[in-house]
């Protein structure tokens, strides 16, 4: 994809998802807008964001009437793809079915699979910048529009819990199944010098190492408390410090890797983008370049037999993807995608408002 047509994908995407939002609007009421329209220049809230059962603002799901819903479906179906679309959707369905393996003991709210918000910053215009977000439990994703363009669809969070359910006839639901199963694979390709280099730990941490953290932060501590997981597993100072995430990268260099273990980490890659509709996935495919070139790196922690707790991430200066399966005996999987420089279209708001002032 050119670069023009990247910027016209990115001009589609805004415009389709402004129409969405304008059908939505004709139908709510007054106070549902109040509680879907926030400020865009509330850094603080607009960069907030969370993958747990907690108290959001926004419009909950739960506050709309069938049509208004069915509006929010159609955005939310114009703004993934097909794959995207049915992940958050049976992601949300699982809610039901971890309220009964948790025997329905959760206090209220509990699970509850309309307990999710949409919030609308600022307004749909062609030249404002816009942006919205639909969140709940393990569902985050957020999309940042700035003169007519998608400027940026990150971060974007997917979680499962359960990861894996049982089915009738021996089969099993797994929502996040490409991204566990296709790392496991490439990690298993490995030869003993190369798992080496990509093994941080033996221990998988007990979350993503950034958590919510509204931005890209280096160098710091897990944000999870780490005294309780190195107590649990017999991690090490030294596992801790490897697990740190660092402005450069750590793990297996995948520069050095043959073209089929490479594919198979571009593959993987490619996966976690294939959640957006095809033109966006394909222009953020154009904006990463050449992968066989640049410094992308493979970690790796924990175990690497199916069932086991394990953690994974991916680092290139453009992107930072983290995956975690440790909770609840390896059966609770968080999985994010960030954008350092440009989470919540923060490099390309700063070029817009410098351009305008």
């Amino acid at each position: 994809m050119k670069e023009q047509d990247r910027l016209q994908a990115a001009k589609i995407l805004a415009a389709r998802m402004g129409e969405r939002f304008d059908q939505l609007l004709s139908l709510l009421d007054a106070g549902q807008k109040q509680a879907l329209q926030l400020d865009f220049q509330d850094q603080r809230e607009r960069t907030h964001w969370d993958y747990t059962p907690r108290d959001r603002r926004g419009l909950s799901l739960r506050r709309m009437d069938r049509a208004q819903h069915q509006a929010f479906t159609q955005l939310l179906k114009a703004s993934l793809s097909p794959a995207g679309y049915n992940t958050v959707a049976l992601i949300m369905a699982l809610e039901t079915v971890l309220d009964g393996k948790e025997a329905f003991t959760r206090p209220l709210p509990g699970r509850d699979p309309l307990n999710y918000h949409l919030s609308l910053f600022g307004a749909p215009d062609a030249r404002k910048p816009w942006g919205w977000r639909f969140e709940g439990h393990h569902v985050s994703l957020h999309f940042t529009v700035a003169e007519g363009l998608l400027v940026s669809p990150f971060p974007l969070f997917f979680g499962s819990n359960p990861g894996e359910s049982q089915l009738a006839g021996g089969f099993t639901l797994r929502p996040l199944r490409d991204l566990e199963d296709g790392a496991r694979e490439l990690f298993h390709a490995l030869d003993e010098t190369q798992r080496r280099q990509a093994l941080l730990s033996p221990h998988a941490p007990r979350d993503i190492l950034l958590g919510n953290a509204s931005r890209v932060e280096w160098d710091r501590p897990p944000r999870f408390p780490p005294e309780p997981w190195m107590e649990a597993t017999g991690a090490s100072a030294q596992d801790l410090q490897r697990l740190i995430i660092r402005r450069q990268p750590t793990g297996l260099d995948a520069r050095t890797l043959p073209d089929d273990q490479h594919a198979q980490l571009r593959t993987l890659v490619h996966r976690y983008l294939e959640r957006f509709p095809e033109e966006l996935a394909e222009a953020e495919r154009t904006r990463l370049g050449d992968l066989r070139a640049c410094p992308l790196h493979f970690a790796w922690a924990g175990d690497a037999r199916r069932g086991e707790a394990h953690y994974y991430r991916i680092h290139a200066p453009s992107f930072l993807i983290e995956y975690d399966n440790y909770q609840n005996e390896a059966n609770h999987v968080h999985a994010v995608w960030r954008d350092p420089q440009n989470d919540f279209g923060c490099d390309a708001l700063a070029r817009h408002y410098a351009a305008c002032h």
